[in-house]
């Protein structure tokens, strides 16, 4: 099996070569999705409609920096989502824990049987302000 996690960055560069920005961030979807990151705060494309979470779900907003990513090393869990393992001080990601279970991004459920597709999901949703549920352990 994969190792649970692995980091890299990444930079983003205009036509002229320069660096436009840096994105640090875990696992392959988060790799792939750091070329589609914006700093601009974009709406879902959708109309959500408030639904009342469980007790052990927590509504929660990606935080990204241009120049650090995410900051977040996480597990994929297979049929749950992805565990987050840990989690840099910047950009911080207030709402989340270590040991919380990532299982939705923008609406779309990340409790999937391929890691492949749970990627894909990440790789085509995640940018900054982009909402999540997060599931936290027993007990938390």
């Amino acid at each position: 099996p994969d190792p649970p996690f692995s980091t890299g960055s990444m930079e983003r560069f205009d036509e002229g070569g320069r660096t436009t920005a840096k994105f640090n961030w875990s696992r392959s979807a988060f790799a792939s999705a750091a070329s589609k990151v914006s700093t601009q705060n974009i709406q879902p494309t959708a109309a959500a409609v408030p639904r009342p979470l469980p007790d052990d779900k927590v509504a929660a907003t990606l935080a990204v920096d241009p120049e650090l990513g995410a900051g977040l090393e996480v597990e994929f869990v297979e049929g749950q989502g992805y565990r987050v393992e840990s989690i840099r001080p910047s950009p911080g990601q207030p709402s989340m824990r270590m040991g919380d279970l990532l299982v939705s991004v923008n609406g779309r459920s990340l409790a999937l049987t391929n890691e492949d597709d749970a990627d894909e999901v990440l790789a085509n949703e995640l940018r900054h302000g982009v909402p999540l549920i997060l599931q936290r352990p027993a007990g938390d």
